[in-house]
């Protein structure tokens, strides 16, 4: 079948500002008196934080926690010179002040309590006061991070003088990044006046982050300042220790000579040792920093290398010669012992690394597969880690590859569940994406089984039992959600399997078995030149693969043209959906998200199947519209299919409910004149985010449906149809939104791609019909 090239998918005329709307809910009206409890709370918490304030810190900063009944009000807040810092699911929010008076606060308060202007039904700021539930303080308790909690510490009492601890302090986004540094810098004279030792000071884009050695003594009244968000303990990467196991293959082909054009992917990882089916191919080996050294000694980062560029050897041995489809960068970001390096925050190497290999390389894959499981943030939430390289993400046009995290599904007495209760574990809370595999701009990927882990040997052996088949979900891969209920993992690709051992009563997995993982380079290759890998941190790798053959194709394509390019190409392999009939549509996707990708159908047209594209961006609260061209062989003849995907990198904020500052979402309109499309979409009040819909008969029912998708970053959707739709015209019309979120006082452009395919049965030449109607 010949293979064409993409085609540019054409706006119908620039977009038109969307009218802002939307009503808020109703104000509660509390009795009488409401505005004198709001006054004594609040002369309460700032008194509470002028006893609790250490004497060192004279700066009059206060920090409010305020339940709210419905909207924030965060236009109101700011007109009296408080900064909303955090929100959350159920209403509350926190507010910096840089002085505890509050003076105009507590003027508003005054005039609603008095007398009822003239003319006027309700008292003054009533539509602003009603809606204040109650008005607390932090206390330094609710800055215990969470690894602090997960190991016992309750209150900061906990924390003993003379006993040091190495701990992450995080400060609220409550200003400037100047002044956010400034106040860092306090913390750290303070820290190191009493004895303690300062690793590393991170001050980013919306990140502040302090590393310090102390004492009890000198940790516990940090707790109290008002700037600080949380201190916590630090991240520890979920790399297992490497095990040499005896394994060789017959006949493995030579290496194909090195093409010096492919792209490149880094590798943040322990580290890639010169392995001769990589030795030519490594670019360059850096550590961040120098102090890590540059060889593999964990045995990870070879592992994870050979997938970036090989993908699965076992898929290559029957060909002439192993096939480097990219070149690849050694970033060595963990210690020798499986850590990571005490002296720096993970943003801090991540932002060094990341920017320095952009800048000096030109890199623009990266694969981290680790993950910090001890970082069980409540649903919707996201750590440090996943902040930064969501902002690296979107500032560089980068794609970063995560992989989701793994999970020994069952242990102890209870492994035989391994077997009987997949895969119902996968949903388990403790089941949820690691740190920072909830991001929002990075692409997390979860593992499928590449087979059901047996071998020839395991024919007649009872005793070995798999638990999944070719294509099914991996036993030990992690699920979604992500930040903000985003769908995660964004994509699924083959990461190995497990086997249940009756005999060991273990569950088995690559190494033991190298039947049960995906083949690749081995970090000691003059004792064994391969290995046999099981784990989401190779299909991450795997899926950075297939990217960087894309990259290839399209060298100037931007990181969301590939992402949704990708997107568009994906498919959930029937073996998981069959196994997954008992879940709902939403939980399906928290497994397998957009599915497995087919590099060649993202790459390339053909016949039948046609693809247009886009780059573009959009102001906040504008919308565009694209012509989509149906001829007349589209719209009859048995099955077909139309798909469209977006993606889109916004702005983030790890302390809002919505940590995403922008959201995107499209509609597909069909038999309609696209100055009615215009003119709907313009004259429509929309509420929040909800899209001002068209009517059923022009609005195409796209699956998933449009609840199911528009939180996503990474979106796609397709309809089918048999059924003759020439009334429908020549002519389809694809509506895209930009909602601007807390990101609308940043006056900024939100940057997307789009793809649109367009399939139908193989014997239907659609592209010869399409290309000439290309219109730029």
């Amino acid at each position: 079948m010949a293979q064409y090239d993409h085609l540019q998918l054409v706006r119908a005329k620039e977009p038109f500002t969307r009218r802002k709307g939307g009503r808020p809910p109703p104000v509660p009206k509390p009795g009488k008196g409401h505005g004198g409890q709001i006054r004594r709370e609040t002369d309460d918490a700032v008194a509470r934080q002028r006893a609790i304030r250490p004497p060192q810190f004279v700066d009059p900063s206060l920090i409010l926690k305020v339940h709210m009944h419905g909207l924030a009000m965060e236009g109101d807040w700011e007109q009296l010179g408080l900064t909303l810092l955090n929100t959350d699911d159920d209403n509350n929010i926190v507010l910096f002040s840089s002085t505890d008076e509050l003076t105009d606060f507590r003027s508003r308060l005054d005039a609603y309590e008095g007398p009822t202007p003239a003319g006027q039904k309700n008292p003054s700021y009533s539509g602003f006061i009603n809606r204040i539930g109650s008005v607390s303080t932090l206390e330094p308790r609710d800055r215990l991070g969470i690894r602090i909690k997960e190991s016992g510490f309750t209150e900061v009492s906990d924390f003993q003088d003379g006993q040091e601890y190495v701990l992450d302090i995080e400060l609220w986004e409550f200003g400037s990044q100047a002044a956010r540094r400034r106040k860092a810098e306090e913390i750290i004279a303070f820290v190191e006046e009493q004895g303690g030792e300062v690793y590393d000071h991170y001050s980013g884009p919306s990140i502040t982050m302090i590393r310090v050695k102390a004492p009890g003594q000198a940790i516990r009244p940090v707790f109290s300042v008002p700037e600080v968000a949380f201190i916590d303990l630090t991240p520890e990467p979920d790399i297992e220790a490497n095990q040499i196991v005896q394994f060789a293959l017959d006949d493995v082909p030579p290496v194909a000579p090195l093409d010096p054009d492919l792209p490149l992917i880094a590798v943040l990882d322990t580290g890639v040792n010169d392995h001769p089916f990589l030795a030519d191919a490594i670019v360059a080996r850096e550590a961040f920093p120098n102090e890590l050294g540059q060889s593999d000694v964990a045995g990870h980062g070879t592992a994870v290398a050979g997938v970036a560029a090989l993908g699965d050897v076992r898929a290559q041995l029957a060909g002439a010669s192993l096939q480097r489809v990219a070149r690849i960068i050694s970033a060595k970001v963990v210690t020798d012992d499986s850590k990571f390096f005490d002296r720096r925050t993970l943003p801090t190497q991540m932002r060094q690394t990341i920017q320095n290999l952009h800048a000096n390389y030109g890199c623009r894959i990266f694969v981290i597969s680790l993950g910090d499981t001890k970082a069980n943030f409540e649903q919707g939430r996201v750590g440090p880690w996943a902040v930064t390289l969501d902002e690296l993400a979107r500032e560089l046009n980068i794609l970063i590859f995560v992989s989701a995290g793994n999970r020994y599904p069952r242990g102890g007495t209870s492994v035989e569940q391994g077997v009987t209760q997949y895969p119902n574990y996968l949903l388990e809370v403790a089941n949820r994406v690691c740190e920072p595999a909830g991001g929002a701009n990075i692409v997390t990927v979860g593992a499928l089984a590449h087979s059901n882990g047996t071998g020839p040997q395991h024919e007649f052996d009872a005793h070995i039992q798999p638990i999944t088949e070719q294509d099914e979900p991996a036993p030990f891969t992690r699920t979604g959600p992500g930040a903000g209920g985003l769908t995660k993992p964004d994509f699924v690709d083959y990461g190995g399997t497990m086997v249940f051992d009756a005999v060991a009563r273990r569950l088995q997995k690559a190494p033991h078995l190298p039947t049960a993982g995906l083949i690749t380079t081995n970090h000691d290759f003059l004792r064994q030149l391969l290995t046999s890998k099981s784990g989401t941190s190779f299909a991450a790798p795997m899926l950075a693969n297939r990217a960087a053959q894309l990259v290839r194709r399209f060298p100037d394509a931007s990181a969301n043209l590939i992402k949704a390019l990708l997107a568009n190409s994906a498919t959930v392999p029937e073996a998981s959906t069959q196994r997954l009939a008992g879940f709902d549509a939403r939980d399906q996707s928290r497994v397998h998200g957009n599915g497995l990708v087919d590099t060649l159908r993202a790459a390339f047209s053909d016949d039948h199947r046609v693809v247009y594209f886009a780059e573009d961006n959009l102001e906040m609260d504008h919308f565009a519209v694209y012509r989509v061209p149906i001829p007349d062989e589209f719209q009859t003849g048995g099955k077909r299919t139309i798909r469209v995907s977006l993606a889109y990198d916004p702005p983030v904020k790890r302390t809002r409910a919505e940590y995403t500052g922008t959201r995107m979402n499209f509609r597909l309109i069909r038999g309609c004149p696209v100055d009615h499309v215009f003119e709907h979409f313009r004259s429509r009040v929309g509420e929040g985010t909800v899209p001002p819909e068209m009517a059923g008969k022009y609005d195409c029912d796209l699956v998933p449906k449009k609840n199911a998708r528009d939180k996503n970053t990474i979106q796609s959707a397709s309809i089918s149809f048999t059924a003759d739709t020439t009334q429908y015209g020549e002519e389809y019309h694809l509506v895209v939104r930009c909602v601007g979120g807390w990101a609308m006082d940043q006056e900024i452009r939100q940057n997307f791609a789009l793809v649109v395919e367009l399939e139908h049965q193989a014997q239907v030449q659609l592209y010869a019909r399409l290309r000439p109607r290309l219109r730029i």
